[in-house]
């Protein structure tokens, strides 16, 4: 069972890894960029990042995985603390730099950072996020 955690978390870092560089691209607007559609490992793009740099995707996926097993459960708390180490110490990213941050994510962060109340963190505002629920 392992390993299907262990490459289902590869997956989800390898393919956010690929995408880097052409986030928030239009899948027309990658098929006709000048290098082509993406084949391999490439950098800088969007983000302006080296091949193989992840984004908040996979290193929020790093911070949930790592908390499960270390906890042995789904412990809330404890996967606040790493989103919280992962912005500001840059914890579970390639380089110590947290960067694609959505807006949602980082109010959530934020408020959990001020009081530590885990119950409030579920962010759901019609107004600022169009009922797009926050990752946390």
């Amino acid at each position: 069972m392992e390993k299907y955690w262990l490459d289902g978390v590869m997956g989800v870092v390898v393919g956010d890894a690929l995408g880097c560089p052409v986030q928030f691209m239009e899948r027309n607007e990658i098929a006709n960029r000048a290098q082509g559609p993406v084949t391999g490992m490439e950098g800088y793009g969007t983000f302006d990042m080296p091949p193989g740099t992840w984004t908040d995707d996979g290193a929020l996926t790093l911070a949930l995985m790592a908390s499960i097993r270390e906890t042995g459960a789904l412990d809330p708390e404890d996967v606040m603390n790493r989103f919280s180490d992962w912005l500001e110490l840059g914890e579970y990213t390639p380089f110590q730099q947290a960067f694609d941050i959505g807006g949602a994510t980082m109010d959530a962060i934020r408020r959990y950072e001020m009081d530590r109340d885990i119950r409030f963190q579920f962010i759901f505002d019609e107004i600022r996020y169009g009922y797009q629920a926050g990752c946390l």
